[in-house]
Parts: C-alpha cells; structure tokens; sequence
C-alpha cells in the first residue's frame, strides 16, 4: 500500500538498467522514524534527520547501475541494497512501478 505523505522530487535523470528515473517519491516519515513492525505505526523516536535532499544524493549514487529486482509486487518492482554515504553504510530499499518507470519510490534506508 502506498503511504499518503510522500514527499515528491524531481531530479537530474538517473540511469538503473534501462530505467530513467526522473522523479523521486520519498517516504521520509518512514526513513526517519523507522517501522514498528507489531503495531505497523511509525516509531515515535526519531532515527535519523534525512532531508530530501540527501536522500536524492544518496539515490543519485545509483546512477549507471544495473540492478537486478529483490522482489515483485503486483506492478511493483522491489529493490534493496548496501550503499555508503559520508563513510557509512546504509540499507536502501525503494521500489518502481512497471506502468510509471520515471518514478522511484524510496521507502526507506537506515545505517547498518
């Protein structure tokens, strides 16, 4: 299901594969405050304080990757990774959907 308070960038043109990805839609509330998995709310404590724009740098990173999809969802094709930024390394997992392939959705990254 996708969450109704995303925030929306657009960007520079990333390459993934074959995709051109020109939009970003940004799930930060769940980038920044995490998952509570039991109660399926977000967390009330804040685990990090990324802004749009260092989400974008960090998804701009990808550019002129090939990756290859973690999961399918419907129209959804799921993706999850490593990544580093600023000497640490983060979990990303966004999402693109087959029929709006201009648009990625992140839905969330948190340091490992």
């Amino acid at each position: 299901m996708k969450p109704q308070n995303l925030s929306k960038v657009k960007t520079n043109p990333i390459n993934i594969g074959l995709t051109v990805i020109t939009n970003l839609e940004i799930d930060l509330t769940h980038i920044n405050y995490g998952l509570d998995k039991s109660k399926k709310t977000y967390n009330k404590k804040a685990r990090s304080k990324f802004t749009e724009l260092e989400i974008a740098q960090i998804f701009h990173q990808l550019d002129g990757f090939y990756l290859n999809p973690t999961g399918k969802l419907d129209n959804y094709l799921y993706f999850s990774l490593e990544i580093n930024f600023n000497h640490d390394a983060y979990f990303l997992v966004f999402c693109i959907d087959k029929n709006n392939q201009d648009t990625a959705g992140i839905i969330t990254l948190y340091r490992v």
